[in-house]
């Protein structure tokens, strides 16, 4: 079940669109990006850190490997439950 629905005002709190980075590659150089998580192989960085803190409206709402996954309207990137804060719900639903 989706957190939020389409037309619902929220905000972005944790980073702004993911990218991740093959650690055993051969000629692997790390981005010069702000690190979300990383593992022995993987570094997951953030591409849009100046995303955190904006507010936008959800625009897109698809369920994907039994996940919620909320497109917003001003921000081309894909956010799960965990990246969102409601700050006011769409009153027509």
């Amino acid at each position: 079940m989706s957190k939020f629905k389409i037309g619902d005002k929220v905000r972005i709190i944790n980073y702004g669109h993911p990218i991740w980075e093959n650690k055993k590659y051969p000629e692997y150089k790390p981005m010069s990006l702000p690190t979300i998580s990383e593992t022995e192989n993987v570094r997951w960085c953030d591409m849009r850190p100046d995303l955190v803190g904006r507010e936008d409206i959800v625009d897109q709402v698809t369920n994907t490997q039994g996940r919620p996954k909320y497109s917003l309207l001003k921000n081309g990137a894909w956010f799960l439950d965990e990246n969102l804060e409601m700050v006011n719900k769409n009153p027509n639903t």
